[in-house]
Formats: C-alpha cells, structure tokens, sequence
C-alpha cells in the first residue's frame, strides 16, 4: 500500500517557491502526480494521512481529481487537523477515518471583496450558503457518537 502523506499547505508551484524562502513547506499537484507515478503497477490501495489546514482551492481540485483518477482504492485517516481543502481532499477517499482527538473544519467559501461573487451570492435565499455562519467538529467533542458512527483506529 503507497502511503500519501498530506502534512502540509496544499500549494501551487508558484506559492511553494515562495514558501521555500520562508522554509516553509507545502504540497502541490506535481507532488501527488509524481507519488501516483511512483507506485508500483501491481499496488491498488493508497492510504491517505491527513494533517492538513488547507490550501489553494485550484491545486486542491486537481489532486482530487488526480487521486480519483488513478482508479485505486483510497483510504484516509485524519491524524490531527483537516480543514479547509483538505476537507475536500478527504473526500476523495472512498474510506474515511479519524484519530480519537482529531478535528475537521468545513467553512463558507472565501471570496475576495473585489470579486463579483459577493454581490451575486447576496441574492441568493439563504439556505444556498449566504450566511457567514462556520462548521467546525472536533471527534473530541462527541466520543460516544462518533464511537457508534465511526470506525475506531
């Protein structure tokens, strides 16, 4: 089983060059395209570790995709944190877990005042997302539900 281990911000390129400056790390579509080349043909299980506060929604979107793609069958563990992105990323497993202690984050989507979308999004009736209102479960909270619902690592 190849392990993918998603520790750090999701980034493009362009941002992790940045970020490199700073050393600071990130994790790219080019990253995850050069994991999936690498694993060996006859392999046809990725475990997913997750430890992620997001990123880039673009890169995100094509490491979805990317992982979707491979045909292979996906199984994610959230470690600590998954937010934002890295939410979406979850999702590209077909098998999801989480630690006793780890947290998951969803939120309204960002965008920038200078964009239109604001302007668009203040017409739309409120159950299509115009509150600004943030989810965020933490397995902590609920131990008992989320023995029931969950599988236990």
């Amino acid at each position: 089983m190849a392990t993918l281990k998603l520790y750090n911000p999701i980034l493009s390129e362009a941002t992790k060059e940045c970020y490199w400056f700073c050393d600071e790390a990130g994790t790219s579509f080019k990253d995850v395209d050069e994991f999936i080349n690498g694993i060996p043909a006859g392999d046809d299980n990725i475990e997913l570790l997750l430890h992620c506060d997001g990123g880039e929604v673009n890169e995100g979107w094509a490491i979805v995709d990317k992982l979707r793609s491979t045909g292979k069958k996906i199984t994610a563990t959230i470690e600590g944190n998954c937010a934002s992105m890295a939410t979406v990323v979850l999702l590209a497993a077909s098998e999801r877990r989480a630690y006793p202690h780890a947290s998951l984050l969803i939120h309204k989507p960002y965008y920038p005042e200078y964009t239109l979308v604001p302007m668009i999004s203040n017409r739309w009736p409120p159950r299509y997302g115009t509150t600004n209102r943030k989810c965020s479960i933490s397995t902590s909270s609920e131990p008992e539900r989320i023995a029931r619902n969950s599988k236990r690592l």
